[in-house]
């Protein structure tokens, strides 16, 4: 009910903040329309005027003061101090007596921070936070996936930090077409709180800048969902309680722990791991001091002593829980690791300690959120239909690993190779002379063919099918092939690369020179 209530309350604060004026339904959205032009036109015009005490604090970072002589502005030396700190691109702050509005660009997004003193709509003393970032779903983002979740992880930071301890719960509202995200916190108690919640927030905020690096990580197996929008708006309904919040929580923890933080001169304080509770603080720091050991050893005895770390920063927790948390820290990063060298000292303490080879179920989640865990796990799981195939139609290349039988089982191997064509050099040796497999496979690279056996090798009936279906297969073509004229004439427009497999007979004809030159083929 009160989840209901929050959303409720989420939409028709939504109703109330028309960004342009064709979405003014009321004389109340008029009012908020207006006064959003105000304040745009309030900096330069206090600049223009000389009506505004400018400060120039560092390159890019501008303080506007509109105070009478004397009257402090809500903007005081901490939350300014704070301020100055961050890691910003561009950073504009307008400190008035009564409101206070500051335009940030924080790593890769951009944000406005506004303080009043009376909100519009009977709001009060409010904090407002409009956050916005490019969403659009085309091949080119290729972080959205990292930004979308970073927002959502900001909205559970918050929840966790409950900054909204003197205000009325916070209330968040979107905009997909501007990208933007609204947080608010209304009825504030009091002048002191508000600024208090303003610096938590920026504080919060700096060590959130550009998560989108590691996080963007987390959506390479099959059951990790592809996230939209509407993911983020519906995942940001509920909070840390709900199992599958909780678990993505820590899971971006421990991406952010053992990404490289080298680059990113914002990643270095983890401003927001202090208003954590405290076993998401203990996740990241079990995560990081284990994946800094595994880059910086080769000690034989490694997984002895990643032990030892797990079992002393648990040491304080009852059995049960350390028991727990190790666990979920073992499967998290041992997904997280794709191709890391620490993978496969995750895998082996969970082997060790939780019974990995004869717990399937546990194999399976493995496996769904990185399929690479496949070459890891022990041999009668290798040999097991389900989970193969859940590793197989994620990457095929797996196949390489599979037991003897699941190489020979066709359907498998066709999906193997539909997603990665060469997994056909590992398939059985009945299957590399089928035809189907084949025909599968060099559809989608010619090159292929080359795994292909020896019995199928020599039927030149499915090499001249194959040849018909990707042109570039035509490398392996027989010296009939290569020489015939009208087999080859209606591929070249296809791909015209295929006259250099052609004999040098046929090269000399003249309508093949003909077709090669309308295709501008170099000779």
């Amino acid at each position: 009910w009160l989840r209901d209530c929050q959303t409720l309350l989420d939409k028709l604060q939504k109703l109330t903040q028309p960004n342009k004026v064709n979405e003014i339904y009321s004389v109340h959205d008029l009012i908020y329309w207006l006064h959003q032009q105000f304040v745009s036109a309030l900096a330069p015009v206090a600049e223009a005027s000389g009506q505004g005490q400018i400060t120039e604090i560092t390159e890019d970072r501008t303080l506007i003061d509109v105070l009478p002589r004397g009257v402090p502005g809500l903007l005081d030396d901490n939350c300014i101090s704070v301020l100055s700190k961050l890691c910003v691109v561009e950073l504009d702050m307008l400190n008035m007596v009564d409101a206070a509005f500051i335009n940030a660009t924080l790593g890769v997004h951009v944000c406005t921070i506004a303080m009043l003193e009376q909100a519009e709509g009977g709001k009060g003393r409010t904090l407002r936070l409009d956050i916005s970032d490019n969403f659009s779903q085309d091949g080119k983002n290729k972080h959205l996936q990292g930004k979308l979740k970073r927002f959502w992880f900001l909205v559970q930071t918050l929840r966790s930090a409950s900054i909204d301890r003197s205000s009325r719960p916070m209330a968040i509202s979107f905009n997909q077409s501007a990208g933007k995200m609204t947080i608010e916190y209304t009825r504030v108690d009091s002048t002191p709180a508000l600024q208090r919640v303003f610096v938590e927030l920026v504080t919060i905020l700096s060590g959130l800048t550009s998560m989108d690096i590691s996080i963007n990580q987390f959506h390479l197996g099959k059951n990790t969902d592809k996230w939209c929008f509407e993911t983020l708006v519906k995942r940001c309904q509920n909070g840390l309680d709900e199992p599958v919040n909780n678990w993505t929580f820590k899971h971006c923890l421990v991406l952010d722990a053992i990404n490289d933080r080298e680059t990113y001169c914002w990643h270095h304080e983890y401003t927001f791991l202090g208003y954590l509770d405290s076993e998401y603080k203990l996740f990241f720091d079990i995560a990081n001091k284990a994946y800094h050991y595994i880059e910086a050893t080769e000690d034989p005895d490694r997984n002895s002593k990643l032990r030892q770390i797990f079992n002393a920063a648990t040491k304080h927790l009852e059995p049960n829980d350390a028991a727990r948390i190790i666990k979920e820290l073992l499967f998290s990063m041992a997904i997280a690791s794709r191709y890391h060298p620490g993978q496969k000292a995750y895998i082996e303490l969970l082997r060790e300690d939780f019974d990995l080879d004869h717990d399937r179920d546990l194999v399976l989640l493995l496996v769904q959120q990185n399929p690479v865990v496949f070459s890891l796990i022990a041999d009668i799981f290798k040999d097991d239909t389900g989970i193969a195939k859940t590793t197989i139609e994620q990457d095929g290349s797996l196949l390489v690993y599979a037991s003897d039988r699941i190489k020979n089982d066709k359907s498998l191997v066709m999906l193997a190779v539909n997603n990665y064509a060469d997994a056909l050099k590992y398939a059985s040796k009945d299957l590399k002379n089928d035809t189907d497999v084949i025909l599968s496979a060099t559809r989608k690279h010619a090159y292929a063919y080359s795994y292909a056996g020896q019995a199928a090798k020599n039927n030149e009936a499915l090499l001249r099918t194959i040849i018909e279906e990707n042109p570039l297969a035509m490398r392996f073509a027989t010296e009939s092939l290569k020489n015939d004229k009208y087999f080859v004439l209606p591929l070249l427009p296809r791909a015209p690369r295929i006259f250099r497999y052609l004999s040098d007979n046929l090269k000399s004809d003249p309508d093949i020179r003909a077709a090669a030159q309308r295709m501008e083929v170099s000779y």
